[in-house]
């Protein structure tokens, strides 16, 4: 299936009887194309040329199919061992507009170039030549093999005869290659307990030189270029590449302070991450379906989290899409609706906590008034959670509301449920009467999605009204 069919199968904005199209669109077309034939988890999925491809175990092999308008049909005379992890790259290595090819891996067998119509599969001359990483630098592919093997292809020729470099010319690492990405013109190789940077270009007065960076491992599954350098996940923090001149050629940091404590008490496997460019977005993916996206806004990070139905297992940046695949066999389109795969999406918002400028003073709270902006004309059902500091007292108890296992409680403690139904066409401020004394107070505003109906909205601030009940003793 072209890509942009696959769009059309997914039409933006309009409803019919209170039902959105996405919706309908999303239902008929997942029919349609179904899931990849075969059996576990897809292997890798990449769009090349407008076709979109996915990997799938079947029996004893594993094959490649092309998505087509009336679902996944196999590329003939491609098959691959079962039980890979994939790993590609699109590249112009001869210079004419129609030879660019996909070249791919999967750590079990050789590595190969795909051209749309041909298949080639690439002898290195490794005794184990079964590669599990790849990128393409200064005109050579570059491909890791076990044990922190380094080799490259003859350049401009990756499907041409390597020579393999092995004693002590051989690009080593000691150390299993984890990722590889190409950052200021220089190659950098990430290893499970390390940080290599790779100079030069392979000629005679400029050969390869491999520089230690940093004793630091990484997550696998989380390195992304991310704006002008890589972001990585380490030891329960999110840490950049960056290049500086204060202290050599580059430097690596931490950039995710603000959330840091919830990175290194998330207990749950990393599976996989991605870049959305259009959104300036990198997104961490793990167990479950859990997301942590940071946005980058005017030069700093901004976070929130996601909750996806299924676990987010390999991804694909494409031209405009991100392709991405779980356990089910499915192959989804990131960001390209307002549901999860025809399913409605749960939505909050939750707020820092806050002394409202009174440290200090008890304060009884009365009620929360939000200045909302919808778009969609349906009613919607919002809910605000109350919730209160350390010093806490309430009217009633809360009542026992089901919410995503996301917001679950705040750092501050339990909290009491407000709700109401607001019509953006009513006009007037939507407010929620709330009953609960504290010395600071956060706020959660909570959405349950309904089939067909996705109503979105814009928060542009609220006004929360509360009494002063005297110092806290």
């Amino acid at each position: 299936m072209k890509i942009a069919d696959i769009a059309k199968a997914y039409p933006q904005g309009g409803y019919l009887a209170g039902k959105n199209w996405n919706f309908l669109a999303f239902q008929k077309q997942l029919s349609v194309i179904g899931q990849v034939p075969g059996e576990n988890q897809i292997r890798g999925v990449v769009e090349y040329k407008d076709d979109l491809y996915a990997f799938r175990d079947s029996g004893e092999e594993c094959l490649m199919y092309r998505a087509t308008p009336s679902g996944w049909v196999q590329v003939p005379g491609v098959s691959f061992s079962p039980g890979g992890s994939f790993r590609f790259r699109v590249h112009n290595f001869k210079g004419s507009s129609g030879s660019r090819a996909l070249y791919g891996c999967n750590g079990i067998d050789k590595a190969f170039e795909w051209d749309g119509s041909t298949f080639t599969s690439i002898t290195t001359g490794m005794s184990d030549d079964a590669p599990q990483n790849l990128e393409i630098h200064k005109q050579h592919l570059f491909l890791a093999f076990a044990g922190g093997s380094l080799q490259h292809s003859p350049p401009a020729d990756p499907a041409g005869t390597w020579e393999i470099i092995s004693g002590a010319e051989e690009i080593g690492l000691g150390d299993n290659i984890v990722d590889l990405k190409v950052v200021a013109g220089a190659l950098a190789v990430w290893t499970e307990h390390h940080i290599q940077i790779l100079y030069g270009s392979n000629s005679a007065s400029d050969p390869w030189v491999l520089k230690h960076h940093a004793e630091l491992g990484i997550s696998p599954n989380t390195v992304q270029n991310f704006g002008n350098y890589p972001v990585f996940h380490s030891q329960g923090s999110l840490m950049d590449l960056a290049g500086t001149e204060a202290y050599g050629d580059f430097k690596s940091s931490s950039i995710s302070k603000d959330i840091d404590p919830f990175l290194k008490r998330a207990k749950m496997n990393i599976t996989a991450s991605c870049v959305l460019p259009w959104k300036n977005q990198y997104r961490l993916f793990y167990e479950g379906g859990f997301c942590m996206a940071a946005t980058r806004v005017g030069g700093k990070l901004e976070y929130t989290f996601l909750e996806y139905p299924v676990t987010v297992r390999t991804c694909f940046v494409g031209e405009d899409s991100v392709w991405f695949t779980s356990d089910d066999g499915f192959v989804y389109k990131m960001d390209s609706s307002d549901t999860h795969a025809g399913k409605p999406i749960d939505y909050f918002m939750k707020t820092a906590a806050s002394f409202l400028g009174m440290p200090g003073v008890r304060k009884l709270a009365r009620k929360l008034e939000l200045d909302l902006e919808e778009y969609g004309g349906r009613n919607f059902d919002v809910r605000i959670l109350l919730e209160v500091g350390k010093y806490r007292r309430y009217s009633s108890d809360p009542p026992a509301i089901q919410m995503s296992s996301m917001a679950g409680d705040g750092y501050w403690g339990s909290g009491l449920w407000g709700d109401f139904i607001w019509h953006g066409d009513a006009g007037g401020l939507p407010e929620a009467r709330l009953s609960g004394v504290g010395v600071d107070f956060s706020f959660t505003i909570y959405h349950k999605g309904v089939p067909g109906e996705n109503p979105k909205y814009i928060l542009n601030g609220g006004t929360f009204y509360f009494s002063p009940r005297g110092r806290q003793r």
